[in-house]
């Protein structure tokens, strides 16, 4: 298993994506649609066995009507 998947920043910004898109009430298939990607990348960020990119974290936070970098910020926060 690749260090990534256990670092917990790293779970720290897939919950915290999975809470906005559940607080958006919006299904993994409906954001995945929105985000113009199969719906399986968003599961597979979900369940932690993909990486999310800078990209991923900008699309899905606009996907959700959440500002990026409020979410960043949130996070690094959080983790000080």
């Amino acid at each position: 298993m690749p260090d990534w998947v256990t670092n917990p920043d790293h779970r720290a910004v897939v919950a915290a994506l999975t809470a906005l898109r559940v607080s958006a009430g919006l299904t993994q298939r409906a954001l995945a649609t929105t985000m113009g990607m199969d719906h399986t990348v968003v599961a597979k960020i979900e369940m932690g066995q993909r990486r999310v990119t800078v990209v991923d974290l900008m699309d899905w936070c606009r996907a959700v009507g959440a500002d990026p970098a409020a979410v960043v910020q949130k996070l690094a926060d959080a983790q000080a």
